[in-house]
């Protein structure tokens, strides 16, 4: 495997999520909201209205992750 020599590693971790745009379909993407939350639609400009996601379930997938270094690849950095 070709490595950098100064690769680093996640220091924090996100979830993104995708909303289909009720005016164009597409995927807009959001940093997984904690609350209802309007956003606007990077294709068309469009607002909508997004429900939001379980805190719990963002907290359980960050502590899964070790908050990012969970979902280094062993292979590269063994």
């Amino acid at each position: 495997m070709n490595r950098p020599k100064e690769a680093v590693t996640p220091v924090g971790m996100e979830l993104l999520m995708f909303y289909p745009c009720p005016h164009s379909g597409h995927k807009v993407p959001v940093l997984a909201p904690l609350q209802p939350a309007t956003v606007r639609c990077d294709l068309c400009g469009g607002q909508f209205s997004v429900v939001p996601v379980d805190a719990k379930s963002v907290r359980f997938f960050k502590a899964m992750m070790a908050g990012g270094p969970g979902g280094i690849d062993g292979d590269y950095i063994g």
